[in-house]
């Protein structure tokens, strides 16, 4: 007679440890001590096989025969479920070292002494900005193209192509390497080139030559430092970029 969520509750320990059948080989074991677990016993290939579908009530009895359902799929294929069990369990434990962020922090210091100190936080910070709240828990053996190309588009919400474009670069990058370690044998984000929709840059007018003294009298009305007003006066005589006079040195 196959259990109920009732009898599962109310079975109390004895002087020994004892098995309740629910039928379809799926039994509750409880202990001297009142605990509870849920086994699966069956014969395969003529030899007794028997393993744990986890404790009662962490692993409820609808949870249990569903286990139990999953060992006799596992039968009817020709495999021992024991085994079955064994190998996923194993597959989950190398998933979680190889989830995305693990293996992109572990890229990320391995380029760092190609990098410097400033590109390489750039680098992580929009890793972990962008890509490691959406794929970061992710094995890299599960990541697809339609994943990442979810992550891009929603920083292209945010009307910023040019950094949709930089991640989808660094997360190509991160895929290469776990496939260079031989955690990975795909790279999603190759499907995905060209996918990044250019946004139109609106150019700001040129300064014509007649207009320049009502430019340099309105500058030297602003109320601003001395120091900027010269590198005002600078940019258009070098046509450098501003970080490169910024940055500039007296030599």
């Amino acid at each position: 007679m196959p259990l109920s969520d009732l009898a599962v509750r109310q079975a109390k320990p004895k002087d020994k440890p004892y098995q309740l059948s629910d039928g379809g080989a799926l039994f509750l074991e409880v202990t001297i001590a009142g605990g509870k677990r849920w086994l699966f016993r069956c014969r395969f290939e003529g030899k007794q096989v028997k393993f744990t579908l986890g404790a009662y009530p962490v692993v409820s009895l609808a949870e249990a025969r569903e286990k139990a359902l999953e060992a006799h799929r596992q039968l009817e294929e020709g495999k021992n479920p024991s085994i079955a069990k064994r190998e996923a369990k194993a597959a989950q434990a190398i998933d979680a070292t190889n989830s995305f962020e693990l293996v992109a922090r572990e890229w990320h210091t391995k380029e760092l002494p190609r990098w410097t100190p400033k590109h390489a936080e750039k680098v992580l910070n929009s890793l972990e900005a962008d890509a490691f709240p959406r794929l970061g828990h992710l094995p890299v053996t599960e990541i697809k193209a339609p994943i990442v190309l979810d992550v891009l588009r929603k920083i292209e919400a945010r009307g910023v192509s040019e950094t949709a474009g930089r991640v989808l670069q660094r997360i190509s990058a991160v895929m290469r390497y776990a496939i260079q370690t031989g955690r990975a044998s795909y790279n999603p984000a190759t499907d995905l080139l060209g996918v990044i929709r250019a946004t139109k840059v609106q150019h700001r007018p040129a300064l014509q030559r007649n207009e320049l003294p009502e430019f340099y009298r309105r500058l030297e009305a602003e109320p601003l430092r001395r120091a900027t007003k010269i590198a005002f006066k600078l940019l258009a005589l070098t046509f450098v970029r501003p970080g490169e006079l910024r940055g500039a040195l007296w030599e």
